[in-house]
């Protein structure tokens, strides 16, 4: 799509005639730009990305991880992707570990020292 737009004096922003609102000229994309999501994730890649995101990895560094270890060269996984899943687990296990969302930055060091 290809949208021009521009503001008239009368402050109003206006759609020009030559846009193209239409999908045109696009190039097939590769499988390998598929984004992948949390459901396309086994077992072991949700374990391993735990492990990396734990010991302070970058999601970028983890995106190319997975991509390198992928077998069957389908999509690759966006670091936002990797970063809301381990976002996820944090606070499932924050949850299970009595520590709320609703807790203030003290309670939720001293309840994480307890543990």
């Amino acid at each position: 799509m290809r949208l021009f737009v521009f503001l008239s004096c009368d402050n109003e922003w206006y759609l020009q005639t030559n846009s193209c609102l239409q999908h045109k000229h696009h190039p097939k994309l590769e499988e390998e730009a598929t984004a992948l999501s949390q459901r396309d994730m086994s077992e072991q890649q949700q374990s391993l990305v735990n492990i990396l995101f734990d010991h302070k990895i970058p999601p970028t560094t983890i995106s190319k991880v997975l991509s390198e270890l992928n077998d069957d060269d389908k999509g690759t996984y966006l670091p936002k992707t990797l970063f809301n899943y381990t976002e996820k687990c944090r606070n499932l296990i924050d949850v299970a570990n009595g520590i709320l969302s609703t807790c203030s930055d003290a309670e939720k060091t001293i309840k994480k020292l307890e543990l």
